[in-house]
Parts: C-alpha cells; sequence; structure tokens
C-alpha cells in the first residue's frame, strides 16, 4: 500500500506506520464531506489496504475538528448529472455500501 502524503490539495492521505495504515479525508475546509473525487480516492484506499496482508489495520479519521459531515450533496448532483459513472472498473471497494451487503475480504 502506497503512502498519499498530505497537501493542501490532497483530499484522501494514506500514511503506513508499521502495520497500521492512517487513511485522512483531509476537506476541514467544508467539514470533510466527500465528493466524488474523495469517494473513489477512498475506495481506491479501502481496495489496497484490503489486498496487503502485510497490514493488520486501517484506521479512518478526518483532518480539523470534524470527522465528516458525509456527502458533498452539491458535488454529488454535479456529478450525477453530468452521467459520470463512479468507482468503475476493478480496484475500488465502494465505501457506501453497508457492511450487510458487502465486506471487503480481510472483514
Amino acid at each position: 500500500m502506497a503512502d498519499i502524503p498530505y497537501g493542501p490539495q490532497t483530499m484522501i492521505t494514506v500514511e503506513r506506520q508499521g502495520q497500521i495504515v492512517l487513511i485522512g479525508i483531509n476537506r476541514p475546509y467544508i467539514d470533510n464531506r466527500i465528493d466524488p473525487e474523495a469517494m473513489e480516492s477512498l475506495a481506491r484506499a479501502y481496495y489496497d489496504y484490503d489486498r496487503d496482508p502485510s497490514i493488520r489495520a486501517a484506521v479512518l479519521f478526518g483532518y480539523g475538528p470534524r470527522f465528516s459531515k458525509g456527502i458533498d450533496v452539491d458535488a454529488t448532483k454535479t456529478s450525477a448529472l453530468s452521467g459520470r459513472k463512479l468507482m468503475e472498473g476493478p480496484g475500488f471497494i465502494d465505501p457506501w455500501v453497508g457492511p450487510s451487503q458487502r465486506l471487503p475480504s480481510r472483514w
């Protein structure tokens, strides 16, 4: 699993610390709401974590004072109206799918 370092334009960060990976939502200026681009980055991070047997745990956190206020409705609406498909093809685990519907293979 590759690190994705913190930067002002980085929406989802990934930092490996030994057998633990920290996945950060970096959109504190809008209460860490998830837009389609951040959703895909998060889905890729989940997929990479699920397929790396050397990692024992993942911690999802939000930068700033709040974890996340959920979905960025305006950005998601714009994306939906454009017809763009999210997480198309392999390499993603959908973060919004509930555990009773589909779990990563390690969970």
